[in-house]
């Protein structure tokens, strides 16, 4: 017993170096990546928090004066491009939560 406990400690165990470097390497990767998504990802939640407070101060003023708000030139129009852009960045944000969850 005592002669295989001392063989197993004589022996060595040689890891290829280049190889665990590369692997290494491929997780320093991933890392960058997902750090990039992440970013992304604030960057959208950021976009959608900007437009959600806008289109609130716009239906604010709607509930208040109706009339005023709606007559000025193409309101309508403006108003429904926002609500297209805020549907728009939603569907970038699952797309690219996604991402981060699969990764």
């Amino acid at each position: 017993m005592e002669n295989l406990r001392e063989a197993e400690k004589r022996t060595v165990v040689k890891v290829d170096k280049s190889t665990s470097k590369k692997a290494h390497e491929l997780t320093r990767d991933q890392e960058k990546q997902l750090r990039k998504l992440k970013n992304k990802l604030s960057k959208i939640e950021t976009q959608i928090s900007d437009l959600e407070t806008e289109i609130a101060k716009i239906d604010l003023q709607l509930a208040e004066n109706y009339d005023e708000v709606s007559s000025k030139p193409n309101f309508f129009e403006k108003y429904k491009a926002k609500k297209a852009q805020l549907d728009s960045l939603m569907s970038d944000w699952e797309q690219v939560e996604q991402e981060v969850t699969d990764f």
